[in-house]
């Protein structure tokens, strides 16, 4: 049927109403404008990618509460307003090449000679000074710091007797001047930090010395270290005679790798553990973080292999192998959740030690194991030492010393290195820079080539360890 002029009139009319109705609805409720609705998320999914790209690059998710979270695209929670992301360690295909360059040329160790140790127990946890809950890097992807120095620690209270917490600022403002451009928050190694305090520091400083506590913590990529090393107090500090980075040997079989860690750990020497992970394994590490307590034991084994996504570096503090499933006790630099109180988590002992990785499309180990024989001078302030029964016998003591037959000619130069040490070591290690390494008390060492050669020392003895270096003392012709 044709309609009339008047009903189109009336029906145009009729629908203005009806919009203007809803307009001046919306305007009173623009919660419940529909228009508003779509704006406001999309303008929420604005906000998020805004946020997501202003965060540390390639960094972890972790919670520091047990709300529940809404599973992002990629696979990784996204966290609520009392969460922030941890940052990993990412390098450059520079720094990886030049990393394993270095660990290519580092002494190596190892203690297994085809039988492997009963089993046992040991924890080191109670010798690092530390509360949980502060034991947390941060945004900052300086893990490496944190187990570096907790070896530190351990070395110092269970040498020296001397139980106090050391600064990981020292070390970040004083790393590159704590630059914008490869500052300690980027990354790095184990044999990094014992270099450093080797050359440049020989010292380290308690946490509470001033300005010497933790300033990296809200640490942002683009920006230097949270304070100048120059703001931060040396006085007191422990004068440092040596810090020795050695490999662990631990890609050839499992059992030489977990009868080589066990045998550190029972000397009282924790492992720093250096790791990397696939995107899927970051996922999964961060999961079990967050949501697991700390007797649920982590499995890295079913994230082997993949593209290297970022790494990680913690402390192997202990082990268990007496329990059905065996494991290592390691400390992290992540803080605490509700569920650990402890900042601790279980690694599986009978893992794969021989995994690699895909950085920069070259295949690469997966996992490192480092050591850090370290020597303090006396410390600074003096520690309380409890009196020995005989005043003839001191069981704290334990000082490195050599002596050589000679220490230059020409090559090939044959030297006889004659052991000093008092204290009564049981345990020999000689590293030479000609690439040559002994257990033997009195090595006789040959030097083929002509050049300057240094030379380290250790001895031990139960749970006491010194060091002796003479840098450039060889000087073959």
């Amino acid at each position: 049927m044709k309609e009339s002029g008047n009903t189109r009139f009336v029906s145009l009319l009729i629908l203005c109403i009806m919009f203007t109705l809803i307009i001046h609805a919306a305007a009173e409720n623009p919660s419940e404008n529909p228009l508003d609705s779509q704006s406001i998320a999309l303008q929420s999914q604005q906000d998020q990618g805004i946020h997501a790209n202003n965060q540390i690059k390639n960094s972890v998710p972790v919670v520091d509460s047990n709300s529940p979270s809404q599973e992002s695209a990629n696979g990784v929670s996204n966290t609520t307003s009392t969460s922030f992301m941890r940052g990993l360690m990412y390098l450059t295909p520079a720094q990886m090449q030049a990393f394993q360059a270095h660990r290519a040329t580092m002494p190596t160790k190892s203690t297994y000679s085809g039988q492997s140790l009963p089993a046992g127990s040991v924890s080191l946890l109670s010798s690092v000074p530390y509360l949980g809950e502060n034991r947390d890097q941060g945004h900052c992807g300086n893990c490496w710091v944190w187990a570096s120095t907790g070896a530190l620690e351990i070395a110092h209270s269970i040498t020296n007797n001397v139980s106090d917490r050391l600064s990981i600022q020292f070390f970040d403002s004083n790393w590159n001047n704590g630059s914008v451009t490869g500052n300690a928050c980027s990354g790095g190694w184990p044999y990094q930090v014992a270099d450093f305090y080797n050359s440049t520091l020989s010292q380290v400083i308690p946490w509470s010395n001033t300005n010497a506590s933790y300033a990296d913590y809200n640490w942002t990529k683009g920006n230097r270290s949270g304070i100048p090393a120059s703001y931060i107090s040396t006085t007191p500090n422990y004068p440092l005679t040596s810090v020795f980075d050695t490999a662990l040997l631990t890609n050839t079989s499992q059992s030489t790798a977990i009868t080589n860690i066990k045998s550190e750990l029972n000397a009282h020497r924790p492992v720093i553990w250096s790791f990397l992970l696939p995107e899927t394994g970051w996922t999964a590490f961060a999961n079990f973080w967050n949501y697991q307590n700390e007797s649920v034991i982590w499995d890295p084994d079913p994230y082997s292999g993949g593209v290297d996504a970022g790494g990680h570096a913690v402390l192997i503090v202990g082990y268990d192998d007496t329990v059905s499933v065996p494991y290592w006790l390691v400390l992290n630099s992540w803080g605490t959740t509700s569920q650990r109180l402890n900042g601790v988590f279980k690694l599986k002992m009978q893992m794969n030690y021989s995994t690699s990785i895909i950085d920069d499309n070259k295949s690469i180990d997966q996992n490192y194991y480092d050591i850090y024989t370290t020597a303090y001078h006396s410390p600074t302030p003096t520690p309380t030492v409890t009196p020995t029964v005989s005043p003839t016998y001191d069981p704290y003591h334990l000082e490195a010393s050599f002596k050589t037959d000679r220490t230059s000619g020409a090559a090939p130069l044959h030297v006889q290195f004659t052991d000093t040490s008092s204290g009564s070591p049981n345990s020999y290690y000689w590293y030479f820079t000609n690439g040559i390494s002994s257990t033997e008390k009195n090595p006789f060492i040959t030097f083929k080539n002509p050049g300057n050669y240094s030379v380290f020392q250790f001895v031990s003895k139960n749970s006491l360890n010194s060091v002796e270096y003479k840098e450039n003392l060889i000087q073959v012709l």
